[in-house]
């Protein structure tokens, strides 16, 4: 009755009064790569002994009519294993990164491949092949603003209006709208302005931050097909405001310019040069330094990590979206060094945020850290082929890779079954959907799992990218919309809850 009474007298709902009253501290973390990445040099690589047919040839050979390119010696894969499925192994990049000692820290979930790009950037975010849904940050921003709201609540740490696309959604409360922070200027150049403008208290960074805002804003609209939210009567640009309204609480104290968060911006800095100095030292590719990319073009990398630690060590934001590298793409289809170069750089910054997020003290609850009551993903829509692609002439000496028939998703933290390896894919053998690599046989497609223990069973069922929806919103209590229930089914093997 009390509760009753206030919520009456305030205006608020009982449920959120209650959970204000709580002041949980929980908080959600995004790194999606868009476009495809190559998880065949990563998360999910395949031995040259698992091939039952056709010729292997060496990287150099260059032969159009290659069966299969070896790009990397079996020497240096690392063999890891799961209790439940087995052995599995993850390539080069997983140790010049650092990866593979956080790997306890999260589980590894090797799906179907429904739809490439928008389409399975739509699926793994939405749930669905629509505009008119919520995405899983948004809907877990949406919930946790019933605990209590932080100043810059969801903000997407942003290198390109794809990225704001990714993650942006529809929702049914103006207040978990994101802010966007660029991480690069319009010379596709790493920049700070962005944050030191909104986090300044002179006369003018209000002027600057709502137009760009509302720049972002109309970006989003186009993207989305539509100006309406699920709100009624709200449109993209109330919530955009909505969320600059918020963000007035932090002025007058300068970040971007604060040795603090420039300590931070620092160290993964230092950790991406560390790490491309094992690279070169490693030899993995005899053109390192003919890649067109210069330690410089990292820097929009390691602002994009420092803006999400800072963030969330700072309890500023409850959802961060952070590309895992603003401004890189990842559909190679040629210059396979690219794709290397850019997942050792991200995969060395998400390694670096595991741990320090491990060490770090909650601000909210002291003696505990922060990791404790966070939880973060990573996606990408499709991983990639084994053989090389060669595109054109031109990259005979540089081939890329083909899209691949699986999606990667990694997943860590509060509620997830961490140490993991669920599903797998098929090596060897032609799919039973008929779909070869460039017409090659020997198909990566995932394997049905058992959705009690993640492990390969060839009675088991085929998840695909619209089970990740429901599976993290199930890593927070939160029921899947209504309107945006489909016949996909959350992965019980990976949660703990």
């Amino acid at each position: 009755a009390g509760l009753a009474a206030l919520a009456s007298a305030t205006g608020m709902s009982p449920e959120r009064l209650a959970r204000a009253a709580t002041r949980k501290t929980r908080r959600f973390v995004l790194f999606p790569a868009i476009g495809g990445m190559d998880s065949q040099l990563s998360l999910q690589a395949v031995p040259t002994t698992h091939f039952q047919h056709g010729q292997l040839d060496a990287y150099g050979d260059n032969r159009q009519d290659a069966l299969l390119t070896v790009r990397f010696p079996d020497s240096d894969l690392s063999a890891v294993s799961d209790p439940r499925s087995g052995q599995h192994f993850l390539g080069p990049i997983a140790a010049e990164s650092g990866l593979i000692d956080v790997m306890s820290s999260m589980s590894s979930w090797t799906m179907r491949k429904l739809h490439e790009h928008g389409d399975g950037n739509m699926m793994l975010h939405l749930g669905a092949l629509t505009n008119y849904a919520a995405s899983f940050p948004s809907l877990i921003a949406q919930d946790l603003a019933l605990d209590w709201l932080r100043p810059l609540h969801y903000v997407q740490v942003a290198g390109s209006p794809a990225d704001v696309y990714c993650s942006s959604g529809l929702l049914t409360s103006a207040a978990a709208q994101p802010v966007n922070i660029p991480v690069l200027d319009a010379n596709n150049s790493p920049t700070l302005d962005p944050w030191k403008l909104m986090t300044g208290a002179d006369a003018g960074v209000e002027r600057f931050f709502r137009r760009q805002v509302m720049a972002n804003a109309i970006e989003a609209s186009k993207n989305l097909g539509k100006q309406l939210l699920s709100a009624p009567g709200k449109t993209v640009y109330d919530n955009f405001f909505s969320s600059f309204q918020g963000a007035q609480s932090i002025r007058g104290t300068n970040y971007g310019t604060s040795a603090e968060f420039n300590a931070i911006r620092q160290a993964y800095l230092n950790d991406i040069a560390a790490a491309l100095a094992r690279v070169r030292a490693n030899r993995r590719f005899d053109d390192y330094y003919q890649v067109p990319y210069t330690f410089s073009d990292y820097a929009a990398v390691a602002n994009a990590f420092a803006l999400t630690e800072f963030l969330i060590k700072k309890d500023l934001s409850a959802v961060v979206v952070c590309p895992l590298t603003p401004g890189i793409g990842w559909d190679h289809h040629d210059r396979n060094p690219l794709h290397y170069l850019a997942q050792v750089a991200g995969f060395t910054c998400l390694r670096r945020f595991i741990e320090t997020m491990k060490t770090t003290e909650d601000p909210e609850k002291p003696g505990s850290p922060i990791s404790d009551e966070l939880t973060w993903a990573f996606t990408t829509e499709f991983n990639r082929t084994y053989n090389c692609w060669f595109e054109d002439s031109r990259w005979m000496e540089e081939p890329g890779t083909g899209h691949g028939a699986a999606t990667q998703i990694l997943l860590g933290g509060k509620n997830i079954a961490n140490g993991r390896f669920i599903g797998g894919i098929r090596s060897g053998e032609r799919s039973e959907t008929g779909v070869a690599f460039d017409g090659v046989v020997g198909t990566f497609s995932d394997l049905p799992i058992d959705p009690s223990t993640g492990a390969p069973d060839p009675n088991g069922i085929r998840f695909g990218q619209d089970s990740l929806l429901p599976t993290i919103l199930g890593a927070f209590n939160i029921a899947v919309p209504r309107d945006q229930l489909t016949g996909a089914q959350p992965l019980p093997a990976i949660l703990k809850c």
